[in-house]
């Protein structure tokens, strides 16, 4: 299984709906190599090259800024979840590591004012 394969399960599998899976090879890079940042807030004579290491594998910066936010905003939601449950009494064996409502809740959150921009792709956040 690649990380596409991967990504496309774990969408699938908390109902999420997708136009298209990103390829993610595309997006990062081998520790050693030089490669050219990619930022659209940039103009292009001032983006770097830097060489990937363990510590920055990714090309998108704006991206990774996104979605290192998202999995912390899900992790959060989750933990949030667990204890709320726990205070109510319930034992729970296995959690999961994503749910449908806390991908719901920071992506609806993160989405901002652009929702208002770009209303027909907040669907899930009305």
């Amino acid at each position: 299984v690649n990380t596409e394969m991967w990504l496309a399960s774990m969408l699938t599998a908390c109902a999420a709906r997708t136009a298209r899976y990103p390829m993610t090879a595309y997006i990062s890079c081998d520790p050693g190599e030089m490669v050219s940042e990619v930022n659209p807030l940039l103009p292009q004579d001032q983006l770097q090259a830097f060489e990937c290491s363990i510590d920055r594998d990714w090309r998108y910066p704006l991206e990774h800024e996104s979605s290192s936010w998202m999995v912390q905003c899900a992790s959060n939601v989750i933990a949030s979840q667990v204890v709320e449950a726990r205070k109510a009494g319930f034992a729970l064996a296995n959690v999961p590591a994503w749910s449908h409502t806390a991908v719901r809740m920071c992506f609806c959150i993160h989405a901002g004012e652009r929702h208002l921009a770009f209303p027909d792709r907040w669907e899930l956040c009305k």
